[in-house]
């Protein structure tokens, strides 16, 4: 679901952008792995097909799943980053909901652990009038 325009999301929107200006594209995920929120800097989506997508994210939240099966020993999953060679991923773990990022391949791997305790401190009270009112109107 593509939330991009809509005033309620603009504030996370803008939000995450500014992160950093090398975020290309963002989506919000719940535990489940449903599309809350995804927004782009550009209008080209990662993927070619809706079903795709879907299938993508469902698979995120299996894997954040499954890696919560070694919080007791490890501890929690803070971020998890991917380098691919066209584009960074960066998965940032919150309480209720996932973050999932694309970043440009030349931001240096100091600077993603930047952007992921960053995206960690997230405006909080921003992040729950979103969920707050995708659960009232059920718009995933």
């Amino acid at each position: 679901m593509s939330l991009i325009g809509s005033k309620k999301f603009e504030k996370v929107s803008e939000e995450i952008f500014g992160l950093d200006e090398n975020i290309k594209y963002f989506a919000l995920i719940d535990l489940e792995g449903h599309i809350l929120v995804e927004n782009s800097k550009d209008s080209t989506s990662f993927v070619e097909t809706d079903a795709e997508k879907i299938l993508f994210y469902h698979q995120m939240g299996t894997r954040r799943s499954k890696r919560e099966d070694f919080d007791d020993v490890c501890g929690e999953t803070s971020y998890v980053h991917i380098q691919r060679k066209k584009i960074q991923q960066l998965v940032v773990y919150l309480p209720l909901v996932t973050i999932y990022l694309m970043i440009d391949n030349q931001v240096k791997p100091n600077e993603l652990a930047f952007i992921a305790n960053r995206a960690q401190k997230i405006d909080k009270e921003k992040l729950n009038q979103v969920l707050n009112n995708i659960l009232m109107h059920g718009n995933f």
